[in-house]
């Protein structure tokens, strides 16, 4: 083809910007080495702290791979600042050391995250994200061969598994911090919309013995399948009990509502639903805690990971992060009133979206 078809204009491009770009497109590889050294829990195998070292040879042997395949995985990525490759081994006998960036996935609760960031529902959804730029609607569904994404996790076991784990794993970790956040002893009856293994809730009756009733409201598939040791704990407290039903369709009554992690996944038209819901069962001077991330917050780094989920969000199903100008706009039109946010000053963690009856 004649360049000149390329580039009406002259430009060329210098071998400084190719190399970036490269970088940008081979982003790929090196996502998947990571999820391929999660998957095997090579991480966890190498050590429990900085200094531990093992060599692929070794590592390969304790969990039967090809040593020669796994040496080359870790060498180049310990080329891109994940492990540390100790020098003066040659080739077949490099031995690799934790840094700051391994030894952290050799954390259970992070693991997970990685695991379901690269399993096969996600990977495998952003097959048609060009189909969605075109059309204005989730494509993730043509992809999977479902209708969306959630019925492709509900009937594929393992992913499902992959899923629980890693939605559980993020809620063990940000859950204390969150909840010290906020003040629920002036709550009677919390309502967590969407609490899963209900590890909020088993967070705030740790905290505060005056709160009489904590309910956790979730789909039927969802609750009857919990097995998780928070879980079993919770259902010892005689104060912990559960409701099975859609928010959609209408919530239990109570003068708290947290919502962690689901109005993310909810267009505008769904979450106004879900909030005009909440407002009809909340009792008079309840509160609602809508807890997730803001797109245009101060800090750059948290901006950057924000964006990145909002595509995921506009992927996985037509929803999306918000900017607190949306937030301040989505409880329009119904009882509910913005109050205010606060703020995590943990990057990459949620805030907390204040809504009270008007």
């Amino acid at each position: 083809m004649d360049s000149k078809n390329v580039y009406s204009d002259g430009y060329r491009a210098n071998k400084d910007d190719i190399a970036k770009l490269q970088h940008c497109y081979l982003g790929f590889q090196h996502a998947a080495s990571i999820h391929a050294m999660a998957q095997l829990r090579i991480p966890e195998k190498l050590g429990t702290n900085l200094n531990c070292k093992r060599s692929a040879f070794d590592l390969a042997n304790e969990i039967g791979a090809n040593p020669v395949y796994l040496e080359r995985v870790m060498h180049t990525l310990s080329l891109n600042g994940f492990f540390t490759e100790v020098p003066g081994y040659e080739i077949g006998k490099r031995v690799f050391q934790h840094n700051h960036l391994s030894l952290t996935m050799a954390d259970p609760y992070i693991r997970d995250e990685v695991l379901l960031m690269g399993s096969l529902t996600f990977y495998r959804s952003y097959e048609t994200l060009a189909d969605s730029i075109m059309t204005g609607q989730p494509q993730s569904g043509k992809a999977l061969n479902c209708n969306n994404i959630w019925e492709f996790i509900q009937k594929n076991q393992d992913q499902e598994i992959i899923f629980s784990k890693a939605m559980t794993s993020i809620s063990i970790r940000h859950s204390p911090y969150l909840v010290s956040l906020i003040d629920f002893s002036k709550f009677d009856t919390i309502c967590d919309v969407g609490g899963s293994e209900g590890i909020m809730l088993f967070e705030i009756l740790k905290l505060y013995p005056s709160v009489k009733n904590v309910i956790n409201f979730d789909l039927p598939t969802v609750l009857q399948n919990l097995e998780g040791i928070h879980h079993r704990q919770l259902k010892l407290d005689q104060r912990y009990s559960e409701i099975q039903g859609s928010f959609f369709d209408g919530v239990p009554e109570a003068d708290c509502y947290i919502l962690k992690t689901v109005i993310h996944t909810l267009n505008d038209e769904q979450s106004k639903l879900a909030l005009m819901n909440i407002s009809k069962s909340i009792r008079p001077k309840g509160k609602v805690f809508i807890i997730d991330l803001i797109l245009d917050e101060e800090s750059k780094l948290s901006e950057k990971y924000s964006s990145i989920l909002d595509i995921h969000m506009l992927q996985l199903c037509g929803a999306k992060e918000r900017s607190i100008k949306e937030w301040k706009e989505l409880s329009n039109g119904t009882p509910l009133k913005f109050e205010t946010i606060i703020y995590s000053n943990q990057i990459n963690c949620q805030n907390i979206i204040v809504y009270s009856m008007e």
